[in-house]
Order: C-alpha cells, then sequence, then structure tokens
C-alpha cells in the first residue's frame, strides 16, 4: 500500500522499469494500468466512484487516485450502547 503522496512518482517509476504505459481499464474503484513489457499494475481508490476515462494518461490517472485518497472526508459515527443490568442478592 502506498501513500498519497508517493502513487504518482511510483506510477512515474513504473513507466521508467517497464516502458510505456497505458490505461488498460477505468473502473469506478480502480485503475489498471499497462506496460509495453506486458507488467500491469492496479491502483484501487481509497473512496469510490474515481471519474475518469480509460483513454487517459497514466499520469493522470495516477494523480486522480492520489487525489482521491488524500482529499479531506466527513466521517460521522454512530456509537450504541446495550444497557446492562445487573441484580445483586444479598
Amino acid at each position: 500500500m502506498l501513500g498519497a503522496d508517493r502513487v504518482e512518482r511510483w506510477v512515474a517509476g513504473f513507466e521508467v522499469r517497464h516502458g510505456v504505459s497505458r490505461v488498460a481499464e477505468w473502473r469506478g474503484e480502480a485503475v489498471r494500468i499497462e506496460a509495453a513489457d506486458g507488467a500491469s499494475v492496479v491502483l484501487h481508490v481509497s473512496y469510490p466512484p474515481l471519474p475518469g476515462a480509460a483513454d487517459a494518461e497514466p499520469a493522470l490517472a495516477a494523480r486522480l487516485v492520489a487525489e482521491n485518497a488524500s482529499a479531506a472526508r466527513d466521517l460521522g459515527v454512530l456509537l450504541i450502547r446495550r444497557a446492562v443490568v445487573m441484580r445483586w442478592r444479598c
């Protein structure tokens, strides 16, 4: 798992190691990138859906995934506690 601040750099390194890449599949929850040598990587989105297009460049896909992961989110928590009744016998 990569931090949001490292995704773009990792994808750039992937292209250096494996050759020219292309976005092979773009779904709302993941982006699959394939390189010229057949290697592939799947970037999973932290908070789907991820808007975009299948014809996007890998660098753009990496930037959008990183922005999605680092975006501020509001989180609500509902805590329900079951009451415990204790009876003491003396």
